[in-house]
């Protein structure tokens, strides 16, 4: 039992019933995948990627060319598509991944952000509406993808969020290790404490008051 799209095929046997939302995904893949690769600037895939129901945990998760989503995923939470469009343009080493694992995934939030719908992450409820009240340097998606928009900010470059991209892709630990040297004279993780620590005074209000969309799109 399948759906085809132009640019995937979702294998919904394992739960027939959600023929409705197998075909929305497709829909939404197809719209979504071309938005992302044009983002980045890489060529469309030229092969299908294949989409199937799987019990991992999370919404969804992506091995080299097959996104699995979990069986309960909730039928409007597609926005994970986006997130997991960005490490299909990626297909990182093990290696570079976990070395690099809070930039990555940080990278991956911020568009989904930024190439929803909703302005919210097409999320199921509105817990990516606002900022999150408390900031957790290891917590890697909603966190992550708000220090990434702040270096966003504090580089004053709209630009900074492709570069930074571009240098994941590069797959290459010192291009990506002297980008935010050369940017601003010092590592990630570095920058990740310092924002932490100062956080209150880089926000200036409560951040539960703060659009995550236009605080990652504002300069």
């Amino acid at each position: 039992m399948k759906k085809e799209g132009k640019y995937c095929s979702f294998d919904f046997s394992a739960k027939p019933d959600r023929e409705k939302f197998a075909q929305n995904v497709v829909e939404y893949f197809d719209r979504k995948v071309q938005e992302v690769f044009n983002t980045l600037g890489v060529p469309l895939p030229g092969t299908k990627a294949q989409i199937k129901f799987s019990g991992t945990s999370g919404a969804m998760y992506i091995t080299p060319n097959c996104f699995e989503l979990n069986y309960n995923i909730q039928d409007n939470d597609l926005g994970a598509i986006i997130h997991e469009c960005l490490h299909y343009t990626q297909q990182l080493p093990q290696t570079f991944y976990d070395k690099n694992v809070r930039v990555i995934e940080g990278v991956a939030d911020y568009y989904r952000i930024t190439l929803s719908d909703d302005k919210q992450g097409d999320y199921f409820n509105n817990d990516k509406r606002n900022l999150v009240e408390k900031f957790d340097t290891n917590e890697l998606y909603n966190s992550g993808s708000e220090f990434i928009a702040y270096l966003r900010k504090k580089a004053n470059d709209k630009d900074f969020i492709k570069q930074l991209a571009d240098k994941i892709n590069s797959k290459d630990q010192k291009q990506l290790d002297d980008f935010f040297k050369n940017k601003f004279g010092k590592g990630y993780d570095t920058l990740i404490i310092e924002y932490s620590k100062n956080r209150t005074q880089e926000i200036g209000k409560n951040p539960k008051d703060i659009s995550r969309f236009d605080f990652f799109t504002n300069l």
